[in-house]
């Protein structure tokens, strides 16, 4: 996978993902599903409209 262009959604999801781990090592798997689910809302909600 090459990614060219760097995607700040990528770079949020990577730095919230450690923020949780490093205070709460249980959460960081559901923070980062969280974060998956509101980032393909958005973009779902964009192309709708």
């Amino acid at each position: 996978m090459q990614q060219d262009v760097p995607q700040p959604e990528a770079a949020f999801e990577d730095s919230d993902r450690v923020i949780a781990e490093r205070d709460q090592p249980g959460r960081a798997g559901r923070w980062g599903t969280v974060w998956i689910l509101i980032v393909i809302g958005l973009r779902w909600n964009g192309a709708v409209n």
